[in-house]
């Protein structure tokens, strides 16, 4: 469990870090305390010259994260 405050950029990059993730050693999940939804849409986020990737992306009242859709 995290606080939203908890989570920076750096936390995602030694997070990233620590893979690559799979079947083997799935990827770490988070849960946030405290959160409430003022908004949500879904979207397409390129990865590379012909890949796409779903994105869900949420706001908060006091900011917006973005997390990969499984």
């Amino acid at each position: 469990l995290m606080m939203p405050g908890a989570v920076t950029p750096a936390l995602i990059e030694e997070i990233d870090r620590a893979g690559p993730f799979g079947q083997g050693a799935p990827a770490p999940r988070s849960a946030f305390a405290a959160m409430g939804l003022t908004h949500a849409r879904r979207s397409a986020s390129a990865v590379g010259p012909s890949q796409r990737r779903p994105v869900a992306e949420a706001s908060t009242p006091r900011n917006a994260f973005m997390a990969p859709l499984q």
